[in-house]
């Protein structure tokens, strides 16, 4: 079967500090997206769509900054992979 782990299920920083990685294992390969969604539900990133992964151990960084420039506001969001 298919297994995706994250070191951990939630996340607190800053977006004035530096990235912050975000780690994850596959099992498989699999071709991943990633999103975030503001309080509401709402799509406000994509950090990448359809992106292919091989089996094993992971990282990419998140800045908090839509498109890398522009940082969100103070508040809770929600980081999906698919």
């Amino acid at each position: 079967p298919f297994v995706f782990n994250t070191e951990s299920s939630s996340l607190s920083f800053s977006p004035k500090l530096k990235s912050q990685p975000i780690k994850f294992n596959l099992s498989k390969q699999a071709k991943l997206t990633a999103k975030v969604y503001n309080s509401k539900g709402q799509v406000i990133d994509t950090l990448f769509t359809n992106r292919m992964w091989a089996p094993g151990n992971h990282y990419f960084y998140w800045s908090g900054k839509k498109n890398g420039e522009t940082p969100y506001g103070d508040g809770t969001y929600v980081l999906k992979i698919t």
